[in-house]
């Protein structure tokens, strides 16, 4: 009720900021419901706090983000003093909630605005880049390979890249838009157990995933998970993946006589488990 509130901001001594038991704002509560009309009158209000949030510590900003309110957002992203980078509780920003959720005409807004950090994530150091990779959003993760300075090899504390969380997922859409990044590490492992972007898809059965690794420049084929010597080959045919099987085996370089650390071959585990056409 934009009239309303026009009216109530004219009143002697009213408190803009004053808030619900919650702390959630006026300026919260109309960023979260869209009314851009109202956003814009309190924004204009004397005294107001443009990154006063609720107790969870949700800013204006970050809830319209959140809702993916792109006209609010580039209100918000106008007045004076708005923090762009300000985290809730979890550490979530503004951008990494938008990413999540696949609002790309919010994070597009919010990758102009001045001082953005493009590569901050939460407190178990998941990036924008790796949630839109986790969520499967290509418009989302081409937008942020665009930003000035991303880090396209940033992982979260497990060691997960971005390209890894895609292959796993099988996104081969987006595996090819991290492959054609600048100084992507196509076989960068994680660190709890050394697995790559082609072990995981191997292991997962993503063959066009694979077969996008595979030509990749400087893709290590044979490189093992650190704590059982599993290749990406043997990973496949212990798993019966016939069609990930076919094309490792095309791969130059492949090593298929390369067991564990057992010496257990691909051979020897496909005829155990029982998978025929492996």
């Amino acid at each position: 009720h934009a009239s309303v509130v026009e009216l109530l901001l004219k009143a002697d001594g009213v408190d803009v900021n004053k808030g619900y038991k919650n702390g959630a704002t006026p300026l919260y509560v109309a960023a979260r419901n869209g009314h851009s009309s109202v956003v814009e009158l309190l924004l204009k209000a004397k005294g107001v706090d443009v990154n006063d949030g609720d107790e969870s510590g949700e800013t204006p900003l970050y809830i319209a983000a959140y809702k993916g309110h792109s006209s609010v957002v580039e209100l918000l992203l106008k007045a004076d003093g708005v923090d762009v980078n300000k985290v809730r509780e979890g550490g979530f920003m503004p951008l990494l909630i938008a990413s999540q959720e696949g609002h790309s005409s919010v994070v597009e807004l919010l990758l102009k605005a001045d001082g953005v950090d493009v590569n901050k994530g939460k407190e178990n150091g998941t990036t924008p880049l790796c949630i839109a990779s986790q969520e499967g959003d290509a418009s989302v993760v081409e937008l942020l390979l665009k930003a000035d300075g991303v880090d396209v090899n940033k992982a979260r504390e497990d060691g997960t890249t971005p390209l890894f969380i895609a292959a796993q997922e099988g996104h081969p859409s987006l595996v090819e838009l991290l492959l054609k990044a600048d100084g992507v590490d196509v076989n960068k492992a994680t660190e709890d157990d050394g697995a790559t972007p082609l072990f995981i898809a191997s292991q997962n059965g993503h063959p066009s995933v694979v077969e996008l690794l595979l030509k990749a420049d400087g893709v290590d084929v044979n490189k093992a998970r650190g704590y059982d010597g599993f290749m990406p080959l043997f990973i496949a045919a212990r798993e019966g993946h016939t069609s990930v099987v076919e094309l490792l085996l095309k791969a130059d370089g492949v090593d298929v006589n390369k067991g564990d650390e057992d010496g257990t071959t691909p051979l020897f585990i496909a005829a155990q488990n029982g998978h025929a056409s492996v």
